[in-house]
């Protein structure tokens, strides 16, 4: 985990134009093998679903806290 703060106290620099694509790798997760911690990409597409069983399993419904 890193704090965000610096990066979005100062406006981006970049030029070039951006493609918002949830197909793409959003982060990096670890995965535990026999042979030690395993770098994962994830998607967006894939943290969403994850979030979502998470809500279903808890029973949450729209709107409460």
């Amino acid at each position: 985990m890193a704090p965000l703060d610096l990066a979005l106290k100062h406006p981006s620099a970049t030029t070039r134009a951006v493609i918002q694509d949830g197909r793409k790798a959003a982060i990096i997760s670890f995965d535990v093998t026999a042979d030690g911690f395993r770098p994962v990409p994830r998607t967006h597409l894939s943290l969403i679903a994850a979030g979502c069983i998470v809500a279903r399993k808890a029973t949450c419904r729209r709107g409460q806290p």
